[in-house]
């Protein structure tokens, strides 16, 4: 069922989506890094902005109209396909509701390692 098959990406767009997933996992490090030092709060506002510019290597690789400028635009329709499961697991925490930190990161580590484009070799 992947229909992204037919699709190539640029040289171009194969580095920004790379270089979207490499910001997306520095957030996820200062995530993880902010949550030691017991800044929850902050913690919290990193790991959104990760799954915010995950999305955004997901739309430059779809082809997508826009960049998702929040992290529930991230998890949305056209992009929510490319979450899998992660994106129902992420909803609640993007949207407020969630206050544990723990399983949405280990949720975004899951998506950041599977986030894999059309492998080149």
């Amino acid at each position: 069922m992947d229909t992204r098959a037919a699709v190539q990406l640029t040289d171009e767009e194969k580095a920004r989506a790379a270089e979207w997933r490499r910001q997306a996992a520095k957030r996820l490090k200062l995530t993880q890094f902010l949550l030691a030092e017991e800044m929850a709060g902050e913690a919290a506002d990193a790991l959104r902005e990760s799954v915010r510019l995950l999305g955004c290597a997901f739309a430059v690789e779809e082809h997508a109209a826009a960049l998702p400028q929040t992290p529930a635009a991230a998890l949305a329709a056209p992009l929510g396909f490319r979450w899998g499961k992660a994106a129902a697991l992420l909803q609640p925490f993007v949207s407020g509701v969630e206050s544990a930190l723990g399983p949405p990161i280990d949720t975004m580590t899951r998506a950041l390692e599977s986030a894999v484009p059309g492998r080149a070799g």
